[in-house]
C-alpha cells in the first residue's frame, strides 16, 4: 500500500510462513507466499473456496423454520474472506469453537440477526472440524503434537524453555483458584443486601508454594514457541537493515513500514530471516532431545550437532 510517506509491508500469515518453512510443506509455502507460484489464492482465499464449496453441510438451526432459512441464506450468500481469516489466522494457537462463535455473531449482527448462541457454536464446530482435517493441515497437525509431547516432557523435568539467537524464553504458568466472597450493602435505609463475587487467585500447596499448571504450561509453550520464531524473524530483518544502511523503520509485530524504494530488500531479508529461523527449529529440537536423553542417562548422543549448530549462530 503506497503513499507519500512510505510503504506498508505486512507478512502474510507468518505463522503459517513458519509451518511451512520448518516442516519443509511446499503447498504451505506456496499459500503464503514463500514460494512462487501460479496460483495467486492467499492461505484465507483458499480456504473460503473450500469452506464455500461445503456450504450446504453447515447448517444453522432454529425451531423457527423462516429464521432458520433466513440465517443459512444470508450464511451462505456473504461468507468472505475476513471472517475465514477470523478462523484460520488463530486455528494454529488452538481457537475454540466457541471463539470463532463470537466472530459469527458479529458476522450476522451486522444484518441484525441474531442466531441462538448454541446454533452458532455447533455451526463454529463443525467449520473448525473441517479445517483441522483439510490436508493442507497434516503436517501442521502433526508438528503441533510433537510439539505438546515435548512440552509434556519439559514439565516434568521443570525446564519449559525456548532457545534463540537474541535471548531465551522461559514458560512457567500456574494454577487458579477461585475464591467466594460476599459484599453486604445498604440503600437509602433499606435492610442490608448482600452479593456473591468469585476472585481468582493463585492457588498454593500445604507449604505455601505456587502450584504449576500442566495444562495451561503445555498451551503456552505451544503458542509462544510459533511467536518466539516470529519474533526472531522480526529481530533479523531489523539487524538487516541496520547493518546494511541508517534509515527510518517502523514495525508493528511482523509488519514493516518503509520506504518503496527499499521494497526489495526488505523482501530478501523477511526470506532469509524465514530460512535462518530454520537452524533456531532445529537447535531447539536437538536441545530438547538432548535434555531427554540426559533424564535417561544418555546424555552423549547429540553432543556433536548442538556444538555445531552453535557455531552457525
Amino acid at each position: 500500500m503506497y503513499d507519500k510517506v512510505g510503504v506498508y509491508y505486512d507478512a502474510s500469515a507468518s505463522a503459517y510462513q513458519i509451518m511451512g518453512v520448518i516442516n519443509n510443506d511446499k503447498q504451505l509455502c506456496e499459500l503464503t507466499n514463500v514460494l512462487l507460484s501460479d496460483d495467486k489464492r492467499d492461505i484465507y482465499s483458499f480456504f473460503l473456496e473450500r469452506i464455500k464449496a461445503n456450504c450446504d453441510s453447515y447448517v444453522i438451526k432454529d425451531k423457527r423454520e423462516s429464521l432458520e432459512k433466513l440465517y443459512n441464506n444470508h450464511f451462505q450468500t456473504n461468507i468472505d474472506r475476513k471472517l475465514i481469516k477470523a478462523i484460520v489466522m488463530p486455528l494454529i494457537y488452538g481457537k475454540t469453537g466457541q471463539g470463532f462463535a463470537s466472530n459469527l455473531k458479529e458476522f450476522f449482527a451486522k444484518e441484525n440477526l441474531y442466531p441462538k448462541e448454541i446454533a452458532l457454536i455447533i455451526l463454529a464446530s463443525q467449520i473448525i472440524k473441517t479445517l483441522k482435517n483439510d490436508p493442507v493441515f497434516a503436517n501442521v497437525n502433526l508438528f503441533m503434537k510433537a510439539l505438546r509431547a515435548i512440552g509434556a516432557f519439559m514439565f516434568e523435568f521443570d525446564d519449559f524453555s525456548i532457545k534463540g539467537y537474541y535471548n531465551d524464553s522461559h514458560i512457567v504458568y500456574y494454577k487458579e483458584e477461585i475464591e467466594r466472597i460476599r459484599i453486604y450493602y445498604k440503600q437509602k435505609g433499606n435492610k442490608y443486601k448482600s452479593q456473591a463475587i468469585f476472585l481468582s487467585k493463585p492457588a498454593r500447596d500445604t507449604f505455601g508454594c505456587l502450584i504449576k499448571s500442566k495444562t495451561k504450561s503445555i498451551n503456552a509453550f505451544v503458542a509462544n514457541y510459533i511467536h518466539f520464531i516470529d519474533a526472531s524473524i522480526c529481530h533479523y530483518v531489523v539487524d538487516n537493515f541496520n547493518n546494511k544502511r541508517t534509515f527510518k523503520m517502523g514495525t508493528i509485530h511482523d509488519c514493516f513500514f518503509i520506504k518503496p524504494t527499499e521494497i526489495p530488500i526488505l523482501r530478501d531479508a523477511y526470506s532469509n530471516g524465514l530460512k535462518w529461523v530454520y537452524q533456531i527449529h532445529m537447535y531447539n529440537l536437538l536441545n530438547w532431545c538432548y535434555k531427554i536423553c540426559k533424564y535417561y542417562d544418555n546424555k552423549s548422543c547429540f553432543d556433536q550437532e548442538l556444538e555445531e549448530i552453535k557455531l552457525v549462530f
